[in-house]
């Protein structure tokens, strides 16, 4: 699991305690399709000399609401090319896949809130954005992140509108 370079290890659930093979065996369960892919494009972003801007003093709100809609939307279309979509049918008909799902509850907002608080607990402390972006990416390996064509998408967006809509 990736960590920000200095970052102590945390053990804080029983499966971070399990022998290496059995952990194994347990996330690769519970690993989506497309973990692969981005345990690679995590490496390539470590690599790259880009995403190097320090972020400090930013409550996780404010950078969620600043960050959502430009940064981590254009590392999900960058991420996920067109070429790599073409390659991977719609995960509900199988149809030709044209859109990035990141499924319900799990949209892209809860996924960089998770991957702060996971690796920038303190924002007094400050952190570079590759390391917000690795985190993010990596949030992404034990969720129902899927590829879908336009009509499944429409449909998993309407079903998200009614959800949010309706009173708890």
């Amino acid at each position: 699991m990736f960590r920000p370079h200095g970052a102590a290890k945390k053990v804080s659930s029983p499966a971070a305690v399990q022998p290496v093979g059995a952990r194994n065996s347990v996330m690769k369960a519970s690993l989506n399709p497309h973990s692969d892919f981005i345990t690679k494009r995590i490496a390539d972003i470590c690599k790259t000399n880009r995403w190097n801007t320090k972020i400090i003093d930013t409550p996780h709100n404010e950078f969620v609401r600043d960050f959502t809609d430009n940064v981590f939307t254009n590392l999900i279309r960058t991420t996920f090319t067109a070429a790599y979509l073409k390659k991977h049918p719609c995960a509900d008909c199988g149809a030709p896949s044209t859109e990035r799902c990141h499924g319900l509850g799990e949209e892209r907002p809860l996924l960089i809130a998770r991957a702060l608080a996971r690796v920038w607990p303190d924002t007094s402390v400050p952190i570079m954005l590759r390391d917000i972006i690795c985190a993010f990416l990596e949030e992404h390996k034990t969720t129902a992140f899927a590829l879908k064509c336009k009509a499944c998408h429409a449909k998993e967006t309407a079903t998200l509108k009614t959800m949010s809509a309706s009173p708890e």
